[in-house]
């Protein structure tokens, strides 16, 4: 059995209530948190995220491992 850490560099999470949503980015490598952000919508703070994970990657935080 693998865990997440095995397979990718990230994990992100989108908390999703009535009036506020809130994505939050964790490295896999060290458990820190890369982001945190509110976003207007489940759908806006998703994308947030993702945008945010692929630059997060580019820039040397941890690229995405291929297993």
């Amino acid at each position: 059995m693998s865990i997440v850490a095995e397979h990718f560099a990230f994990v992100v999470g989108v908390d999703t209530h009535a009036r506020s949503n809130t994505y939050t980015i964790i490295t896999t490598r060290t458990g820190a948190g890369v982001s945190c952000a509110p976003g207007a919508t489940p759908a806006a703070a998703c994308c947030a995220a993702l945008r945010k994970t692929r630059s997060t990657a580019l820039i040397g935080h941890g690229a995405p491992t291929a297993r």
